[in-house]
């Protein structure tokens, strides 16, 4: 079911129909290697209801992007950073390797 989501809300979010959606849904099924008989897996799938065309597409409107940029972090963050390694932790697998020789 994992690798029908993932492959399907995809489809989704890109711009395809419904039913090419659900193909393409399908189709990551029989190929996930996570799914040992794959094929059968995918035929167990159903679209509802069978007699209605599902040609929409359910996000026309989305621009495609090329790359997405996240937005910088906080400034408040920038301004905390991590402190540094205490030096309790430096050098502990010599002493790791003292104990157990």
């Amino acid at each position: 079911a994992h690798a029908f989501t993932r492959a399907f809300y995809l489809a989704l979010a890109v711009g395809s129909a419904v039913r090419h959606a659900f193909e393409i849904g399908k189709q990551a099924v029989v190929n996930a290697p996570s799914v040992p008989s794959g094929e059968l897996e995918a035929a167990t799938f159903l679209l509802l209801p069978p007699d209605a065309p599902h040609d929409a597409v359910v996000l026309p409107s989305l621009t495609p992007i090329d790359a997405w940029m996240p937005p910088p972090p906080p400034a408040a963050f920038l301004q905390h950073p991590l402190p540094a390694i205490p030096e309790a932790f430096l050098g502990r697998n010599v002493e790791t390797y003292r104990v157990v020789s």
